[in-house]
């Protein structure tokens, strides 16, 4: 655990650090492999995550996925729990907890089925698609509960490092898509 709560303080640190421009150019890149990738073109729904401070820009996936009519879910926290919600743009979001922007009320819960396809966010991650994410184990009991077909991890260049501890409960990305290559797990080649 603690050597999981140092990689996450150095990558975010990092990731702070790291220029606008540069992490603009990183998203752009990872965005264009997202869109390139078959389980995204096959894809019916697309769970996402809305960025936060320096994250990786989702949005051009997202824009991307409603204008061909695809359907994007983007999750709301409540207490210790994560449920997402069906949104049609960015006019379905309000600021929610921890100041991230969530659905309004007046969004449908949405659930996983056969086929979609869910953009993990982290700290870090490695080629094996283990993953620290920020702390709260949010997508980790969420994705034990409601297993999403396809995981893709996605990150800056520096936030894939060589290995990962993983415990039990932790839930691995398929693959996971930073600049200029993407890494699937062993089992999926």
């Amino acid at each position: 655990m603690a050597a999981k709560k140092e990689i996450r303080q150095r990558l975010l640190a990092m990731r702070s650090a790291c220029p606008k421009e540069e992490r603009t150019r990183q998203s752009a890149d990872i965005a264009r492999q997202v869109l390139a990738h078959p389980a995204y073109h096959s894809c019916g729904t697309l769970f996402s995550y809305v960025p936060f401070r320096q994250e990786v820009d989702t949005w051009p996936v997202m824009r991307t996925a409603l204008a061909e009519g695809k359907t994007v879910a983007v999750p709301k926290v409540e207490g210790r729990e994560m449920t997402f919600y069906r949104i049609t743009g960015e006019a379905d979001l309000a600021p929610g907890s921890f100041g991230i922007l969530e659905p309004k009320e007046s969004c449908p819960a949405i659930w996983p089925a056969a086929g979609d396809v869910m953009l993990l966010p982290g700290a870090a991650f490695d080629r094996e698609g283990h993953r620290i994410g920020y702390g709260g184990g949010y997508y980790d009991r969420y994705l034990e509960q409601y297993p999403v077909p396809v995981k893709l991890g996605i990150c800056f260049a520096f936030q894939l490092v060589d290995a990962i501890p993983a415990e039990t409960f932790d839930q691995a990305a398929d693959v996971v898509i930073c600049p200029h290559t993407d890494h699937m797990r062993e089992e999926l080649q």
